[in-house]
């Protein structure tokens, strides 16, 4: 086995820049074992099987290095072949990549192996997926199980970059996602958002997360859960926002401007749920473009609130502190004060009982904050995502 081992390292070894003695020794003896047992009319088809399967073996009795030696031999080998630019190849490097990441391994590795297997999965997967797309494969007519594998598995990675392209082809196909549930287009369109701030494009960021909004008020109501939620999730990007450019000596007026934004989406919720007249306003805007926006974000159909929503009276106490958050990073009222002596009046009558304990406006001391600054961080994005999979569950940004 030695004589063979130093025969392929001066020979192919050299060629591929294969020679790393670990890795060679892995990908030789899985071949050895592989053809010890099978036959092959493709060579290459067969190395890929042969390491998809020993790969899961060596995951399953917890040997992770010598799994990580042999997926990295393997997509060494794979890759320097023509072959590997071909449909049928390339799905199964891919597999190959979501493989060694283990993600669903019982028990979980340690933090070293797992660093090394996201490191592995990691240049595998960036390079394979780029391979299928010049390949002009629809990676979104991957079934939606796989998808969440490999969303969540670029988010472990934080290849936030490789994440963001590859969301952004799941989203600019979701119409033709018929079997997906308008939660998952809207899990979607939350992690796209996300990945794009987390790359730097912030204003697209924004940009997608008002429109989002803007179709679930009309498609679902101003007071629905997941317009509510929404709703929050955009304040948390003005906020964000805002903070980077309270920190730039030329930033400041922008700043303000974005913590206006956000304090005037919760100003605006609450208005809803305690001014009859006002929700009737809102609700009556949304039907002269009801068709367009659902046709614009929820093909799917629309979704009822699900058991153990929050009540009426929690979401109010909810946008009532994110609305106080917001001021107190402005330091002052943006209005004159009297709107919200009103504002404060009416929420207190309509949700009274349910918002004993709660300080009212009259209470709230803009002054001891301003530039930037609020006694809770409640309202700023989570930044630390540790779920990306478009499960129903999984909330990205609160």
């Amino acid at each position: 086995m030695e004589d063979y081992k130093q025969y392929f390292i001066m020979t192919e070894g050299q060629k591929l820049n294969l020679t790393k003695p670990s890795e060679v020794d892995a990908f030789l003896d899985m071949l050895l074992q592989y053809f010890n047992t099978h036959k092959s009319n493709n060579f290459l088809r067969s190395v890929g099987i042969a390491s998809n399967a020993h790969v899961l073996q060596l995951l399953k009795t917890q040997n992770y290095e010598r799994a990580c030696d042999l997926a990295s031999a393997s997509f060494t080998y794979i890759s320097a072949r023509d072959e590997y630019q071909t449909p049928g190849i390339a799905k199964f490097v891919l597999i190959l990549g979501m493989t060694i990441a283990g993600r669903h391994l019982h028990p979980k590795p340690h933090e070293a192996a797992r660093k090394r297997m996201l490191s592995v999965s990691g240049f595998i997967t960036q390079d394979v997926l780029h391979v299928l797309s010049e390949l002009n494969i629809d990676l979104e007519q991957i079934s939606l199980h796989h998808l969440n594998n490999l969303i969540g598995l670029l988010g472990d990675q934080r290849d936030f970059k490789t994440l963001s392209w590859f969301l952004g082809i799941l989203w600019n196909s979701r119409e033709a996602q018929r079997n997906w549930r308008p939660s998952v287009t809207l899990a979607l369109g939350r992690r796209f958002i996300m990945a794009r701030y987390l790359v730097g494009e912030s204003l697209a960021a924004v940009r997608l997360a008002e429109d989002i909004v803007y179709n679930c008020r009309r498609v679902y109501g101003s007071r629905h859960a997941n317009t509510l939620e929404m709703s929050i999730f955009l304040t948390q990007l003005y906020t964000g926002i805002a903070q980077r450019y309270q920190s730039q000596k030329a930033g400041q007026d922008i700043a303000v401007r974005y913590y206006k934004k956000s304090a005037a989406i919760h100003e605006n919720v609450l208005r809803v749920f305690s001014d009859p007249s006002y929700a009737e306003m809102e609700a009556g805007l949304g039907t002269s473009a009801e068709a367009e926006s659902r046709s614009f974000f929820f093909d799917g159909g629309y979704e009822s609130p699900k058991l153990g929503e929050k009540s009426d009276a929690e979401h109010v106490r909810e946008h009532l502190q994110y609305l106080k958050l917001a001021l107190e990073r402005l330091g002052s009222w943006p209005k004159d004060y009297v709107e919200y002596q009103r504002l404060n009046t009416d929420v207190f009558r309509v949700f009274g009982a349910e918002l004993r304990g709660i300080e009212g406006m009259d209470k709230w001391n803009l002054g001891s904050f301003g530039s930037g600054n609020a006694e809770s961080s409640e309202d700023l994005l989570d930044l630390e995502v540790t779920d990306w999979e478009l499960g129903e569950a999984a909330q990205v940004g609160n």
